[in-house]
């Protein structure tokens, strides 16, 4: 029964990606395009992909920054490849394939529940400081970076910790915090900062980008992903990503166009994450360590 499970997981994420592939693409062609926009979505691609591949090897840095060091040809193709089972309703099956394989390899499922926390914490920090620009007329955003800069310091997350871990959330004992995680903070700020940099791409199929845009556009970005990574019930943030983008950019680039470059970025970013999990498979990165059946 574990074997026909997992194969119908599977099924489910390609029916879902196929889905949205088949969708955007309908919905792309109908599109104006400019002259050399191939070099642009191509430039987009890679750098979306190489993005996944950061993310990666990123959760594989804050395992070993929990005391669990694990090597990057493990960490990277479980991490590219279960990140496609987002795209399942519920939004929770990419955790769950690495809390499985983590489990596998003897890491305790504490370190990875930690780990999983501390990538949300530190996404959400990040994507307001991608976004400062932007926001720096409401109090809001900037008041909510300033709790999660401080939420994260070890003083404030172990004592969240030891809370939950009174609670003995199905036993499982949640692992202190040794420093500031200052490294992975950055790191996260670089993803975000190619996330943002694949969809300039995408815009500027459709419309030519001055520097002075740049500020603006980066943090209507950042806006727009942290409410679709924070949105519960919405795979991928489908739907809230494109709507934010279209809303927060209202005035600057013509309505249509911004629309354009959502449903441009969701294709590429889909088609990024598959072949970052393409080729998380296809190098042979962890395939002596990585057990397929945890996928």
């Amino acid at each position: 029964m574990k074997r026909y499970w997992r194969w119908l997981a599977w099924a489910l994420v390609l029916g879902f990606l196929g889905r949205k592939l088949v969708q955007s693409w309908s919905e792309v062609q109908r599109l104006s395009w400019q002259p050399g926009w191939e070099q642009w979505w191509l430039m987009a691609g890679l750098v979306t992909t190489s993005a996944h591949l950061w993310a990666g090897w990123l959760w594989g840095q804050s395992l070993g920054f929990l005391g669990y060091p694990v090597p990057s040809r493990w960490a990277v193709p479980l991490y590219v490849q279960t990140n496609l089972a987002k795209y399942i309703p519920g939004n929770v099956w990419h955790f769950y394939g690495r809390v499985r394989a983590a489990q596998a390899r003897q890491i305790p499922t504490g370190i990875v529940l930690v780990s999983i926390l501390l990538e949300a914490l530190l996404l959400a920090a990040a994507a307001l400081l991608v976004g400062i620009h932007r926001w720096q007329q409401w109090p809001w955003p900037l008041l909510t970076l300033v709790v999660v800069l401080v939420g994260i310091h070890p003083w404030c997350l172990n004592r969240l910790l030891t809370w939950v871990g009174r609670r003995k959330v199905q036993g499982t004992a949640l692992p202190p915090l040794r420093q500031y995680p200052l490294p992975l903070l950055l790191g996260n700020l670089l993803f975000l900062g190619l996330r943002g940099l694949g969809f300039l791409c995408v815009l500027g199929a459709w419309a030519s980008l001055s520097w002075g845009l740049l500020p603006v556009l980066w943090g209507a970005f950042g806006l727009a992903w942290l409410l679709g990574f924070i949105v519960p019930l919405a795979p991928g943030g489908l739907g809230v990503f494109e709507a934010t983008l279209t809303a927060s950019l209202q005035g600057v680039i013509p309505t249509g166009t911004v629309l354009a470059a959502a449903v441009g970025y969701r294709l590429v970013s889909v088609l990024a994450e598959i072949a970052a999990a393409a080729v998380g498979v296809g190098i042979g990165w962890g395939r002596r360590d990585l057990n397929p059946h945890d996928l």
